[in-house]
């Protein structure tokens, strides 16, 4: 199993959660602060290859990664709000 991480900007949110028919992903705000408002969400997958592949290939508005959660992160100049 790998870690799938998937980052959705806010306004987006909505949008990608219907086409991926699942309102459980997408529930960790972030910001580039680490403070509200929130202008990303996040979730993490643990999944084995062929259902990531499953889910790259329904990937819009969002950015889908196999990586760890600090990383990925920092790659995309975000904190998490808490």
């Amino acid at each position: 199993m790998k870690k799938l991480y998937i980052l959705c900007e806010v306004d987006k949110l909505e949008q990608v959660r219907s086409k991926m028919k699942s309102v459980g992903i997408l529930h960790n705000p972030l910001s580039s602060t680490g403070e509200l408002p929130a202008t990303h969400m996040y979730c993490v997958l643990h999944l084995n290859e062929d259902r990531i592949e499953k889910y790259l290939a329904i990937q819009e508005h969002t950015i889908m990664e196999v990586s760890e959660l600090e990383e990925f992160l920092q790659k995309w100049n975000l904190k998490i709000i808490k």
